[in-house]
């Protein structure tokens, strides 16, 4: 389930959807989360990848060209995933 949610991990929104799958950015044990709002300077995690257990996260590239600044209020996000055998 992937989507500009407009809320942060803080909310309950996103405190009900975690309780059924899993938040890919925390599932893949990142240094540091990747804030996507505002593109100009982004300090915020709005925008939110949650997985079921049988997805396994590969990557978390933060592909940010000066393009993807002025295309739209938020950044781009990309998530490379796997599925396990057997959900395959």
């Amino acid at each position: 389930l992937v989507g500009d949610f407009n809320f942060t991990s803080v909310t309950r929104p996103y405190r009900q959807l975690t309780r059924k799958l899993r938040d890919a950015q925390r599932f893949a044990g990142l240094d540091r989360s990747i804030k996507t709002f505002p593109s100009a300077f982004p300090t915020l995690r709005i925008d939110h990848c949650f997985v079921s257990p049988d997805i396994r996260i590969t990557g978390i590239p933060a592909p940010f060209p000066p393009l993807a600044r002025m295309a739209s209020d938020p950044l781009p996000l990309a998530i490379d995933f796997e599925l396990s055998p057997a959900a395959s």
